[in-house]
């Protein structure tokens, strides 16, 4: 609750600011921006999801057992491990994400997958979401979960995947390429507005 009333209070600042925004999410994040999607349907232009998190790789264990095994849990293992997920090794070097985080907020992680899967359907926001097919850090299939889940019109759901990436699509071998896709597509919203406004012409 904390992690969506955090993102909500951000979005209001920006929508201060205009009509509309589009949140790009990385990982967890993502799972922010389907559900601000969700609870704000008129003041979301579009969403870019960055290798997002709404399935694990070894979902048995990770989202149900441990769930059912809370108290047990918490109790043996205060800590989660969090490796670096790179292809390009100097980036794995000069890391400085968390290397853990306490078993809690885990377990709240799981319950913010659950939340976020049941408030797919009410996402209708055009977007665009790049994955790596090298990443171990979440599983291949998140993609297309949320493409058939959500309500947006088929022609409005891309997914882009990149090939020699890890998780940390931004920072890795492929940043540049990365960063470029997401620019494009947010300047092409941008214009698409603008084109609305304007009639003809693009500001």
């Amino acid at each position: 609750r904390d992690w969506v009333s955090d993102a909500e209070r951000a979005m209001r600042g920006l929508l201060n600011e205009a009509k509309k925004v589009i949140i790009i999410g990385h990982g967890m994040g993502g799972l922010l921006a389907l559900i601000l999607a969700a609870n704000n349907r008129d003041s979301i232009d579009s969403l870019v999801l960055a290798a997002p998190s709404i399935e694990l790789p070894n979902p048995v264990w990770t989202q149900i057992r441990l769930q059912v095994l809370q108290p047990m849990v918490q109790q043996t293992f205060r800590r989660w491990s969090l490796p670096p997920d790179y292809t390009d090794r100097k980036q794995r070097k000069t890391d400085s994400n968390y290397h853990w985080a306490p078993m809690d907020t885990i377990l709240s992680f799981f319950e913010l997958i659950e939340m976020t899967r049941t408030r797919l359907k009410d996402v209708s926001a055009p977007l665009l979401i790049i994955q790596s097919k090298r990443d171990a850090t979440v599983s291949l299939d998140g993609p297309k979960i949320i493409r058939a889940g959500i309500a947006t019109p088929p022609e409005w759901k891309q997914i882009k995947w990149f090939t020699q990436s890890g998780h940390e699509l931004f920072r890795d071998i492929e940043r540049e390429e990365v960063t470029n896709t997401v620019v494009h597509y947010v300047m092409e919203r941008v214009d698409r507005h603008d084109i609305h406004r304007n009639g003809n012409s693009v500001k």
